[in-house]
């Protein structure tokens, strides 16, 4: 008996399973979904730790000649960032979490299809940004008591970690809005490639690809700006006088405008409109095929 080959969703199904989550949370209770918000959190914050652990090292001295050069350690951090932090996701669509990243192309897609309220947009969004921060900033205080992330000028993680908080905190409000555009354009796009994989290895590697471009490629991401903001001021990174307040105005502000308009518009209100909006038989694709005789590997 052959062994069927792995399958996957056609791309106007996916949209029609994201408004069926977006029921599901309209529904949830909001303790029920507080506490998958802080999971959220818990999940992308331990997915940048396992990065900031291994990429923090990859910035010291390892004596090879070629390692002396700028351009090699930044590019390995940077790689090595990117190929750490997907864990977060992966934990998030395996164990389940509200992340508001995602949120924004889940609820507006509900909401295009008339089967939620700008209510239930606004609830889900508000009880995930909120749960969200607020697990950030726990996980930032408990490795901080912990002497895991040690101080700015200490061990390589902190000095990484305070490096990431200046950069961070160091932009303009219109790049760190372009960048966050970027950002969660590429997170929809592994939550969308995920949602097209019927197999648990299609997963995983729909979410590894996306996930890792926009980490190495240095775009802006709320959630994870949450936690790396806190654990910088933990750690006493002071460049630019950077306080709560200057992080709030100058990033996370931006930075959650930006992965709104990238979830919601660059990925929901067009897909909608390829997939849903367009009048029946008019869809893009080609012609389903024929069913294929019992004796094939790929089911009709």
């Amino acid at each position: 008996m052959s062994t069927p080959l792995a399958t996957a969703k056609a791309p106007s199904s996916v949209f029609l399973a994201l408004v069926a989550v977006a029921e599901r949370k309209a529904y949830t209770p909001f303790l029920t979904m507080l506490i998958m918000a802080l999971y959220a959190s818990f999940w992308i914050d331990l997915g940048a730790i396992l990065a900031i652990y291994i990429s923090g090292q990859l910035g010291m001295n390892c004596g090879w000649p070629v390692w002396k050069t700028d351009g090699c350690q930044k590019g390995a951090q940077n790689f090595a960032f990117g190929a750490l932090f997907p864990l977060g996701l992966i934990l998030i669509f395996f164990v389940g979490a509200e992340l508001f990243t995602g949120d924004t192309m889940y609820m507006v897609a509900g909401l295009l299809a008339k089967k939620t309220t700008w209510w239930d947009l606004i609830k889900v969004w508000a009880i995930a940004w909120f749960g969200n921060f607020f697990g950030a900033a726990l996980m930032a205080i408990f490795f901080g008591y912990l002497g895991e992330m040690a101080t700015a000028n200490g061990d390589v993680q902190g000095t990484y970690i305070s490096k990431t908080h200046t950069k961070i905190t160091g932009m303009g409000w219109g790049v760190v809005l372009l960048k966050a555009i970027l950002c969660n354009t590429l997170v929809n796009c592994a939550v969308w490639g995920a949602g097209v994989c019927d197999d648990t290895a299609g997963k995983i590697l729909a979410i590894w690809w996306p996930i890792m471009a926009f980490a190495a490629c240095g775009y802006e991401h709320s959630v994870a700006n949450m936690f790396m903001c806190s654990a910088g001021l933990m750690v006493g990174a002071v460049d630019y006088h950077v306080d709560f307040g200057f992080f709030l105005g100058q990033n996370l502000i931006p930075c959650t405008l930006g992965n709104i308009f990238g979830g919601s518009i660059a990925m929901a209100v067009a897909w909608w409109y390829c997939y849903s909006y367009s009048p029946p038989g008019s869809l893009p694709g080609p012609t389903p095929a024929a069913p294929v005789a019992s004796s094939s590997p790929i089911k009709a």
